[in-house]
């Protein structure tokens, strides 16, 4: 929920299909999840392994929300979460509603709302560029049209948000219950907003907002393991490969699990790393196993002396993409 990327957190988010949820808490500000409050609502229970689970309660529940909000935007918004960095979109496009309304009604001295200062100077800088005498209107008129698209509920939601000339805009609390909603609903139904608000103003010629999405591209693999990635299907030879890449052993194959998660099944090179023959015995052994409940440490010791934890994780990303249970 954080966004903290680690190789095990990447890949048990890969086997529960939840990649599309790294980082969202920070969206939410939610920096770690309640589980006790599930726990007593029957929502959730404990297994022996530390690990929760859905209940029968909180599966009707999850299904309900999912239903409720439409799972298909949903979707959408955490896979545009996943590649544009909506929360600083949010801060840009929040101020520079804020300094056009104060603009158009000639006021000069307000107090901005609280963004990062990184995306302050942004908006200083883009409020330079533009003709600030047409930019309100054509703002107004961007707005207008991108709210009309949204079902009404969403679009009060998007609008009671907002702050300028004489609107000091609500907190999510305060919308949530203006519109008798749950806190958590409004805050998915707000991050499908701007996911959509990013859809909607990529598609239009000489939109206002369109800029402020210059620098938030996001990438799903790392810098580093893109460049170790590309220096390994060059060279063929991992000790070439740290080398050349000044990195040890351990990060190059942690670079190499992180491509493997998010690459297309043909598109890794599995057999580099586990040859046909080792596949088989390691399946074989652990035939009848879900891959959720493999343990390295379970394997025999003619396996494990032939097999690194690498080499198991990578069949195990492997059996994941060809939908193995």
């Amino acid at each position: 929920m954080t966004g903290k990327k680690t190789v095990a957190t990447l890949y048990w988010a890969m086997r529960y299909q939840l990649l599309d949820l790294l980082g969202v808490g920070r969206y939410f500000n939610i920096n770690q999840l309640e589980v006790n409050p599930l726990v007593q609502n029957g929502l959730i229970m404990r297994t022996d392994n530390d690990q929760v689970q859905l209940t029968a309660a909180g599966k009707q529940a999850k299904e309900e929300l999912i239903q409720e909000i439409n799972g298909s935007d949903l979707s959408f918004a955490l896979h545009t979460f996943q590649k544009i960095d909506l929360t600083n979109f949010k801060q840009r496009f929040q101020l520079l509603v804020q300094v056009l309304s104060e603009r158009v009604h000639h006021v000069r001295q307000y107090y901005p709302i609280n963004v990062d200062g990184t995306n302050k100077a942004f908006i200083k800088k883009y409020y330079r560029q533009i003709d600030r005498d047409q930019a309100g209107a054509l703002l107004k008129d961007e707005l207008n049209q991108f709210l009309s698209s949204l079902e009404f509920d969403r679009a009060s939601l998007f609008a009671q948000e907002l702050v300028g000339f004489n609107t000091n805009g609500l907190t999510m609390q305060q919308i949530a219950a203006n519109l008798n909603q749950s806190l958590f609903k409004t805050a998915l139904n707000d991050l499908i907003n701007y996911a959509k608000l990013v859809s909607f103003m990529s598609q239009r010629d000489h939109s206002i907002v369109a800029p402020l999405l210059n620098g938030l591209s996001k990438h799903s693999v790392s810098t580093s393991a893109e460049e170790t990635f590309t220096e390994y299907q060059q060279l063929r030879d991992l000790k070439q490969v740290e080398k050349r890449r000044k990195l040890r052993e351990s990060t190059v194959l942690e670079h190499l699990l992180e491509v493997a998660i998010y690459t297309p099944l043909v598109g890794f090179p599995y057999r580099d790393f586990v040859s046909y023959d080792l596949e088989n015995k390691i399946i074989r052994h652990l035939s009848g196993i879900s891959v959720d409940d493999w343990d390295y440490q379970q394997l025999s010791d003619f396996l494990s002396n032939h097999l690194s934890f690498f080499q198991f994780r990578l069949l195990e990303i492997k059996r994941t993409k060809q939908d193995v249970k």
